[in-house]
């Protein structure tokens, strides 16, 4: 009897290890190599290679806790961590094209990151921007 409760302790304990080693976010591909790269309190938006996040930049690096996109755009909604900060508003265009080679620094690699992105906004400025680009989507909770 003792024997098998060692042994099932056992298995308990290596299921449960491998459960804590496995990665239960589920990354999202939004187009043109955006990606939702969903972590918890760390999600973020990021752009890097079709296939992967993995190895990509942060475009919003603020805690983001509602998104959706389009072929054309992607809006974002972040909570910052801090107390008594207010929450702020993204659009991404996607078909802002960016120069992705080797003659870039990483400065000026930021920069043509940056050219496609609108924010942070406010939540008025986010819907009034939203309006005169014709976006027709809402924000959808990223969990």
């Amino acid at each position: 009897n003792t024997k098998k409760i060692i042994i099932y302790s056992f298995e308990v304990f290596i299921v449960s290890v491998f459960l804590l080693a496995c990665n239960f976010y589920s990354d999202k591909y939004l187009g043109a190599n955006y990606w939702f790269w969903e972590d918890g309190s760390k999600s973020q938006i990021v752009y890097g290679d079709k296939k992967s996040p993995q190895g990509s930049i942060s475009i919003i690096d603020a805690n983001v806790s509602q998104y959706n996109f389009t072929d054309k755009y992607i809006i974002a909604k972040s909570n910052p961590l801090k107390k008594n900060s207010i929450d702020t508003y993204w659009i991404i265009d996607k078909e802002v094209k960016i120069k992705n080679d080797n003659s870039l620094n990483s400065e000026l690699y930021d920069l043509e990151l940056k050219k496609g992105l609108k924010g942070p906004l406010d939540k008025d400025s986010f819907e009034y921007l939203k309006q005169k680009l014709q976006i027709n989507i809402e924000l959808k909770s990223a969990f």
